[in-house]
């Protein structure tokens, strides 16, 4: 799981990691903002079965 730079992405990205742990699905929570191609090779890495990216995309920073 990653997030980007944007205002409460690493808290949204911590929350969301928290509710799908306590779900029983293991969690890969990246420590730090993360660009999502690193996500896409991560999956690979892991050999996961998806991602979740935090992000608002192409919105201005104030989203």
């Amino acid at each position: 799981m990653g997030y980007d730079t944007r205002f409460a992405s690493e808290d949204f990205a911590s929350a969301a990691a928290e509710v799908i742990a306590g779900n029983g699905i293991k969690v890969y929570l990246c420590p730090k903002a993360t660009p999502t191609p690193v996500i896409s090779y991560g999956i690979l890495a892991k050999q996961a079965g998806g991602a979740i990216i935090i992000t608002a995309s192409h919105n201005p920073a104030t989203w």
